[in-house]
């Protein structure tokens, strides 16, 4: 059989009644041919190139962009097309291709799909330890089973692979919460022969989805992934990996599916208080040197009500620490950067102020939004219901015997940095929320201010009390802020070593 009639008949044989294994190029994956007929395969930024293809393995390659084929009939029609050197060459190129996450491999049973191997970044950070059919298998606390445009997928965070699951599979899930073999998974699912059985469970374990033992009564976590819950693995392993996940960094992943945020947020529509503008000349001639604040700083948890905040102290505060000092259009037109006194990623600042008061001389109670660019505030909601809950809150996270004066409530309009990053935007927000809160806690100490930075928040009651969604814009952030008592002399250490 030549070459030409391989192509002219445009077809490969589908097993049906039998286990298939099959391949097909990764979602995203590019073909394309430099001008002296070499191929160059591009996904994810990376390239692989495979030599000058024959013209069997260009057809080949054109069809595995968009479904996948039986392996071993491929297999056989690269012996027939090149012979043993032909057969070689396509084996080589294959696994080439598999190593920088180009390929994906699916089982079919009878037809319907068992399960598919999804490379969703370019390489492996550890390679799990290949499907053991002598162990015993469960999957892994941190696998996590979603939704991915309109399949199940199981995926693990540690691991480049996700396994997308047919139908068959997710019945074998449920013998997997615990330690299993597959010949017991054999005797519980009968839709599936036990090669099948084996076979998917070979994905899951290659994806790093299950955990595997021979230890007759299974065996439980041990050293430090005990300390480890899913959700902080999934949020620290994706943001800090780029080897494991389909896209990173500034790939602007929400060009094409919504509208980009405007760099100012739309005002509340309640009362606005002016705040009173610094001289920052007076300020920089009264103030500390840097290296005496930074060794001043301590977390203060007491408050001097009888002498609390005004709004003066207030306005400075917040002028040096949160305002916008301009708008900055980028040199591409795509987007309005801002000005602000702390850095952040890409200058996007995506972060908004609130203060949420309860005693502070020339500010009513409640909770207020700063607006930087204006150098005001405004008022968004009264101190009750919500906001009440929010100052509670803050006041048993600080370890407080009093509520605080002032907790100032920093929030993320996640929309604006998820628009331009991908994958690590997230990840973005909370180091950001630690620079803010930073120089909060500098400039505090500099006024002579009892600052105090706490752990957790209340982001439903946030919610509530500014009515806004909280998929785009919620608290990340809290401070809490107050005059320090009169003849207070903060020490080195305190009780709780903050």
């Amino acid at each position: 059989m030549t070459e030409m009639t391989l192509l002219a008949t445009d077809t490969i044989a589908e097993p049906v009644a039998r286990l298939v294994k099959r391949v097909r190029l990764s979602r995203g994956t590019e073909v394309t041919l430099t001008d002296d007929g070499e191929a160059r395969l591009t996904r994810n930024g990376t390239t692989a190139g495979i030599g000058r293809p024959s013209a069997w393995t260009s057809k080949v390659l054109r069809r595995l962009q968009s479904e996948s084929l039986p392996e071993d009939e491929l297999q056989s029609q690269a012996l027939a097309a090149g012979g043993p050197a032909g057969l070689f060459r396509w084996v080589e190129n294959l696994r080439r291709l598999d190593s920088t996450g180009m390929v994906e491999r699916s089982l079919t049973h009878a037809g319907e799909l068992v399960s598919s191997v999804r490379p969703m970044g370019t390489g492996p950070s550890d390679k799990p330890p290949a499907f053991d059919p002598t162990a015993r298998q469960r999957l892994s606390r941190f696998t996590v089973i979603q939704v991915v445009d309109g399949a199940l997928v199981a995926g693990h965070p540690a691991s480049h692979l996700s396994v997308e699951l047919g139908p068959a599979a997710v019945e074998m899930l449920a013998h997997l919460r615990d330690w299993i073999s597959w010949e017991e998974i054999g005797k519980s699912v009968s839709a599936l022969p036990g090669s099948a059985i084996r076979a998917m469970l070979d994905h899951l374990a290659r994806a790093a989805a299950i955990e595997q033992t021979n230890t007759a009564g299974g065996s439980e976590p041990e050293g430090s992934a005990i300390q480890w819950n899913s959700f902080d693995w999934w949020l620290h392993s994706r943001s800090r990996n780029q080897r494991v996940v389909a896209g990173w960094g500034a790939t602007y992943p929400g060009r094409d599916r919504f509208d980009k945020l405007d760099p100012i947020p739309e005002p509340y529509l309640g009362p606005m208080l002016e705040l009173p503008v610094p001289d920052l000349s007076e300020v920089a001639r009264s103030g500390s040197a840097l290296v005496t604040v930074m060794e001043r700083r301590r977390s203060l948890r007491k408050h001097d009500d009888e002498h609390p905040m005004d709004v003066v102290q207030l306005g400075e505060f917040l002028y040096r620490t949160a305002r916008t000092r301009g708008l900055v259009p980028t040199a591409d037109g795509v987007d309005v950067l801002l000005d602000r006194p702390y850095p952040a990623g890409g200058s996007v600042h995506e972060l908004e102020t609130y203060v949420l008061v309860r005693h502070c001389d020339g500010v009513a109670a409640g909770l207020w939004h700063y607006q930087g660019r204006e150098h005001r505030l405004v008022r968004v909601a009264e101190l009750d219901g919500p906001t009440q809950d929010m100052l509670t809150a803050g006041q048993t996270a600080a370890l407080m015997d009093t509520p605080p004066q002032l907790m100032l409530i920093v929030a993320a309009r996640f929309g604006r940095l998820m628009w331009k990053y991908e994958t690590i935007a997230y990840a973005l927000i909370l180091k950001h929320v630690g620079v803010l809160l930073n120089n909060f806690y500098l400039v505090a100490t500099d006024m002579g201010l009892a600052p105090t930075a706490i752990g957790s928040g209340d982001a439903l009651s946030f919610a509530e009390a500014t009515g806004r969604d909280r998929m785009a814009e919620g608290s990340v952030g809290e401070f809490v802020l107050g005059s320090l008592p009169a003849g207070h002399t903060p020490q080195y250490m305190t009780q709780w070593g903050a």
